[in-house]
């Protein structure tokens, strides 16, 4: 409340973990304890530790902002999960984080337009490792993503119009700055579809074994 008082009814359990998120704006930190012992009634005072920004823009490979696309922030060594935020339309991302380790993941999910060619959703999880913060930071995003373009043929090399494209695989391992990272596109959806003289283009993750 207005006095910072809080209560909370429980079960007891030797191994509680309390997310205290802060209203926007405090200057404080989205702030994990844990682990919390809480077997009787209990009186305990908790502090929320001052944030430090993470802030960036995400960009696709040609330096052109990325809109709309999500930016999740997690604690490197225990996963917790902290926050999540869009990216604004120049691309741009800001996120209140304490003194720590971090891995950032990126996404995108449903119809918003990122302002560039993407792929209907993916996922790369995580984008960045062991991202150490002991105070304000820039870290900027490179969605490294690339093309695949050409036209559909019959066997006489006549064009064909309206062919769909489906992505078979879609989960998979990769390794990105020297790290194994999961990535996802999506499956099973029409990705594309081939126009009145034959051509398309796709954009996607790099992977060494597309099913298409």
């Amino acid at each position: 409340d207005v006095n910072g008082a809080y209560s909370i009814t429980l079960l007891p359990h030797d191994d509680y973990s309390i997310k205290l998120v802060p209203p926007f704006g405090s200057g404080l930190a989205t702030t994990i304890i844990d682990p919390l012992s809480i077997n009787a009634d209990k009186s305990q005072n908790l502090v929320l530790d001052q944030a430090y920004a993470l802030s960036g823009v995400v960009r696709g490979p040609d330096g052109s902002p990325a809109s709309n696309v999500s930016v999740k922030i997690r604690n490197q060594i225990t996963l917790d999960f902290l926050d999540t935020v869009l990216t604004n339309q120049s691309g741009e991302y800001t996120v209140p984080l304490t003194v720590g380790t971090y891995r950032v993941e990126v996404s995108k999910y449903g119809n918003a337009s990122a302002g560039i060619p993407t792929p209907t959703s993916f996922r790369m999880d995580p984008v960045i490792k062991d991202l150490v913060i002991t105070g304000d930071t820039t870290q900027d995003i490179t969605l490294p993503f690339v093309t695949l373009s050409g036209f559909t043929t019959d066997s006489n090399g006549v064009p064909v119009s309206g062919v769909q494209f489906k992505l078979v695989t879609g989960n998979f391992n990769s390794s990105y700055h020297g790290f194994s990272a999961l990535w996802s596109v999506a499956t099973e959806s029409v990705v594309a579809t081939s126009d009145v003289n034959g051509a398309y283009s796709i954009t996607l993750l790099p992977h060494d074994d597309y099913s298409i």
